[in-house]
């Protein structure tokens, strides 16, 4: 018997590991962070399942303050790519492995459009958040020069 390891957790745990020294500290802020961290992992598994889709995509929910999500500047292109992989994965898994008529190819397409919509999202979604918390917490440099912008 052979036996394989799955190392897409840890590559995606080192970038994550660099980056949330960036991040700002707290508590919602943490479960933002957590929230990104897991969605990497699920996207950088070996098959895309829908259900894995569906656990980090109610964490997002739950994680965010409210009214961030209407913010994000990729929304559309997220509807209509999530729109496309829900309709095509199913046809092209269909076609490929039930009918014998399909080529992987197609199913391979779907995935790669699949881990690119969920990339799009978690880039979206953390800068949204870290630009909405800078915009409500302006640093010390930020207050100083808005002060001399006004006293011009």
């Amino acid at each position: 018997s052979s036996s394989s390891s799955n190392s897409a957790p840890l590559n995606a745990e080192s970038p994550g590991d660099v980056k949330v020294a960036h991040f700002p500290s707290g508590v919602e802020h943490a479960l933002v962070a957590w929230w990104a961290l897991q969605a990497c992992v699920t996207v950088t598994r070996p098959f895309a399942a829908a259900a894995d889709a569906v656990v980090h995509t109610s964490l997002l929910l739950a994680c965010l303050p409210p009214g961030l999500l209407s913010r994000l500047r990729f929304s559309f292109l997220l509807l209509v790519g999530f729109c496309c992989v829900v309709v095509l994965g199913p046809i092209a898994q269909y076609l490929w492995l039930h009918d014998g008529s399909g080529n992987a190819n197609y199913f391979f397409a779907v995935t790669l459009v699949y881990v690119l919509c969920h990339t799009i999202l978690i880039s979206d979604v953390v800068t949204t958040y870290r630009q909405a918390f800078l915009q409500a917490n302006p640093s010390p440099e930020q207050l100083r020069a808005a002060g001399k912008r006004k006293l011009d």
